[in-house]
């Protein structure tokens, strides 16, 4: 249903990275693929001022959906990342996060981070729901399943404006 909405125009789609290199990678990428005029890129740093208000410039309304994978690779970066999403989610918007604890960025870690800013954690999807619909691709090997099998997406709203 979003791919039959962004083909109609309806939906809008933006990419993100603070990295030049990785929007360099994506502008590439979204070109190989025939897809660089409906896609937005953007550079965007967390936890950077000037580089939230650049965007907010280029993209005013706010999103009513805000997707991340495999993001937070340091605990400094939880902080930010929550930040920025919770400056760009609407009101009653959904964030879902995809998360793969790396380098003590444990589960517990970033469900004490979301409950103390206030977000709602409405589920967290185990990869065993997910495999029950959608097959593993042969070519995966034992570290893309090992990556699977501690991944847990977490579909959370944003703390309400008082």
């Amino acid at each position: 249903m979003a791919l039959k909405q962004r083909m109609e125009g309806k939906l809008r789609v933006d990419l993100t990275d603070g990295d030049p290199k990785a929007i360099e990678l994506l502008r590439e990428n979204a070109a190989l693929n025939g897809v660089a005029e409906e896609l937005g890129i953007h550079e965007l740093f967390w936890g950077s001022e000037d580089s939230l208000k650049a965007f907010e410039e280029e993209r005013p309304d706010k999103y009513p959906l805000i997707i991340a994978g495999d993001v937070l690779y340091k605990k400094s970066l939880i902080s930010p990342l929550l930040e920025t999403v919770q400056r760009l989610l609407r009101p009653a918007g959904t964030f879902f996060l995809c998360h793969i604890p790396r380098f003590n960025v444990y589960h517990e870690v970033v469900a004490d981070a979301l409950s103390d800013a206030g977000w709602d954690v409405r589920s967290v999807i185990h990869p065993e729901a997910v495999l029950e619909r959608f097959p593993v691709p042969e070519t995966w090997d034992a570290e893309t399943m090992s990556d699977l099998m501690r991944a847990r997406i977490y579909e959370i709203q944003a703390p309400q404006p008082r």
